[in-house]
């Protein structure tokens, strides 16, 4: 590398270091345009598009990065990190994997390989993964957050809950284990435990919709079903496609015979996820309240469609059948 290169670089480092983007890309290609394989001003500016958002762009000089240099083990951590941000958890795990490999790999590279295996549904490895991590970095919350999230997916509550509030205790401020954490109690049908850190998350961010929901779903466990209204609606107004608040408020009502309402949702709800099985439920039982036999029977045969027809779902449509005068009573 030339003194001239050497210098550009270390002036785009410090440039980045100020905030000053565009300021660190323009010098990065300048020593990219003299010299078109120079590893460090790819991986650099690389990591300068995922700041900037330019995932994509990002990838194009990260693998040029890595082409250039195999080992690079900068280049290959932020390329793993561009195609997890792209969503393809898959084309990730191989440039994190050679990065884990190299001596001295950080813990954000074995975080990252654990979160892509996790996304791929891998969750005992994501878990080794993820372990290694808290393991060179017992004190970053990240680590800790992301081990309890793949404890809790592999159904480990007790361990989860604990790199959980390890992560708590790290920043108490961090919404996302507050989140996990009521999810956790969820589950166990701790219901005011669940309840508090809810609270506690809407507290610090009154836009998280998720947290809104549960609050929603801990109120109608209870009956009080308008509380539990108010709830979804308010989550709603923030994420109208949230199919969770809309397939929830449609129950609720469903639970104050508000039957033509809840028809209305629960089509709404399925306008936006056709596949969601609870919503085809709920709209299946409506429909057969307000005397709606053809729309019934339309999603029982969705919800057997769609490879979920238990014995319940078929004698529900053999039912169905018989009443709108499709079959005989012999055949139902």
């Amino acid at each position: 590398m030339s003194l001239s290169a050497t210098h550009k670089l270390k002036q785009a480092r410090e440039r980045l270091e100020q905030g000053d983007i565009t300021g660190a890309a323009y010098l990065c290609e300048q020593v990219l345009g003299r010299t078109p394989l120079n590893a460090e001003a790819s991986c650099l500016l690389g990591i300068i598009h995922l700041m900037s958002g330019a995932v994509q762009d990002a990838v194009i000089m990260l693998q040029r990065a890595v082409s250039a240099l195999p080992e690079y083990g900068l280049a290959l951590e932020h390329l793993g990190l561009a195609h997890l941000l792209l969503g393809e958890a898959a084309a990730a795990e191989a440039p994190l994997r050679a990065a884990t490999a190299l001596r001295g790999a950080p813990a954000s590279v074995h975080m990252r390989l654990g979160l892509s295996l996790l996304y791929q549904g891998r969750v005992n490895d994501a878990i080794s993964a993820l372990r290694r991590a808290v393991s060179l970095a017992p004190d970053d919350t990240d680590c800790q957050l992301n081990l309890g999230q793949a404890l809790a997916r592999a159904g480990d509550l007790a361990a989860a809950r604990s790199a959980l509030e390890a992560a708590m205790r790290l920043d108490p401020a961090r919404t996302d284990a507050m989140f996990n954490l009521g999810v956790i109690e969820m589950e166990q049908d701790n219901a005011d435990t669940a309840e508090q850190w809810f609270t506690r998350v809407t507290a610090k961010d009154p836009q998280h919709a998720d947290a809104l929901v549960n609050l929603g779903i801990v109120a109608q466990k209870r009956q009080h079903l308008n509380v539990a209204i108010d709830f979804f609606q308010r989550a709603l107004k923030l994420n109208p496609a949230l199919a969770a608040a809309r397939n929830n408020l449609a129950h609720t009502l469903v639970l104050q015979n508000r039957f033509a309402a809840a028809r209305e949702e629960y089509l709404v709800t399925l306008s936006a996820a056709p596949e969601l099985i609870e919503a085809h439920e709920g709209l299946a039982t409506v429909c057969r309240r307000l005397g709606r036999l053809k729309e019934c029977i339309e999603h029982l045969q969705q919800i057997i469609a769609l490879g979920s027809g238990n014995g319940l779902i078929w004698a529900g449509l053999a039912d169905a059948l018989f009443q709108s005068g499709e079959i005989t009573e012999a055949e139902a």
